[in-house]
């Protein structure tokens, strides 16, 4: 869901005696395997021999498209880098673990993934998790440990960042305590995702009223909010802002949809596999044919399978760099 720049800075969170010591010195190399060597691609020269293992562990879920994309992605990464001689003479040992339950990503799960990686001192690090929702339950597991977390997803702010906006959510400090920072992500945030979006509607595409649905998670309620202040604060009017809960709405949203059906576009904040994108297709049932706009979470092949037949229209930002500048 996003791209990385080449030559990320980081800085190493303080040391601790015991495990966690451990893990912080095998930061920098760690670092260097994550988010250089991941970023730029293997190219130094091969070398006859090892100087050990660094093991990584990633949490995705793999259930879905993005998830399992990104999976392969790490593992290639991996044995690109691996081929041309490792991280500095040593070897990338790399394991998957998936965060999926009943055909979708949940925290709980995703929790006892982080905690299975920290039974084994061998763990550095992981890559992951790939929701927001998800590094929100990890995060504090993770942190008093300095178990390094590097996301290539995760978009609500309030991981990072402690902005107006996440008074009404959380804190970055909620989550880590007193423990210094164990987690960094390679993509931007939904307090710009969202504003991007709305200035496009507003000032490109001309439209003027919105209608917006959220998934209910904290991906989808962060960006879907970003998405209507920067609309509200262009001039436009949200004409109804409405949320649902996958288990609770199922797969059946025309009534929905019919009181929405008076703005000129629908922006919705999720994920499709919290079924974010069947409105799109029952939009076409109920013959409302305006816009569908949305976040990263809606720029995938299953978004486009879900749209069954009205893709076009949909419109998608995307919280990473332009592929072809990186």
């Amino acid at each position: 869901m996003g791209g990385v720049r080449c030559g990320v800075a980081h800085l190493p969170p303080n040391q601790h005696k015991g495990e966690p010591m451990v893990r912080a010195r095998g930061l920098v190399v760690l670092s260097m395997a994550l988010m250089v060597a991941f970023a730029c691609g293997g190219s130094s020269p091969g070398t006859s021999g090892s100087k050990g293992t660094i093991k990584i562990g990633s949490d995705f879920p793999v259930c879905t498209t993005g998830g399992q994309s990104t999976s392969n992605g790490v593992k290639f990464a991996v044995d690109q880098k691996n081929a041309a001689g490792g991280v500095e003479g040593f070897k990338i040992v790399y394991q998957s673990f998936d965060d999926c339950r009943q055909g979708s990503y949940n925290a709980d799960a995703g929790v006892a993934n982080v905690r299975q990686m920290l039974d084994d001192s061998a763990f550095m690090g992981m890559i992951g998790p790939y929701n927001s929702a998800v590094a929100k339950a990890e995060i504090p597991i993770a942190a008093p440990k300095n178990f390094v977390m590097i996301s290539p997803a995760n978009t609500n702010p309030c991981l990072t960042k402690d902005i107006p906006s996440c008074s009404t959510a959380y804190h970055p400090q909620d989550l880590r305590g007193s423990n210094p920072n164990n987690y960094w992500r390679v993509v931007t945030t939904d307090d710009y995702q969202g504003p991007a979006m709305a200035d496009y509607m507003f000032k490109q595409a001309n439209i003027k009223t919105v209608a917006i649905l959220d998934d209910s998670t904290v991906f989808g309620v962060g960006i879907s909010g970003a998405f209507e202040a920067e609309f509200k604060k262009l001039g436009g009017t949200v004409v109804k802002h409405q949320e649902y809960k996958k288990d609770q709405q199922g797969t059946q949203f025309q009534s929905l949809l019919q009181s929405m059906r008076t703005a000129s576009a629908l922006y919705v904040g999720g994920t499709d596999d919290q079924n974010i994108c069947i409105p799109r297709a029952q939009m076409k049932q109920i013959g409302w044919t305006a816009p569908f706009g949305g976040g990263d979470g809606i720029e995938t092949t299953d978004c486009i399978d879900q749209a069954s037949g009205n893709e076009t229209g949909i419109l998608a930002t995307s919280a990473g760099a332009d592929a072809t500048q990186v």
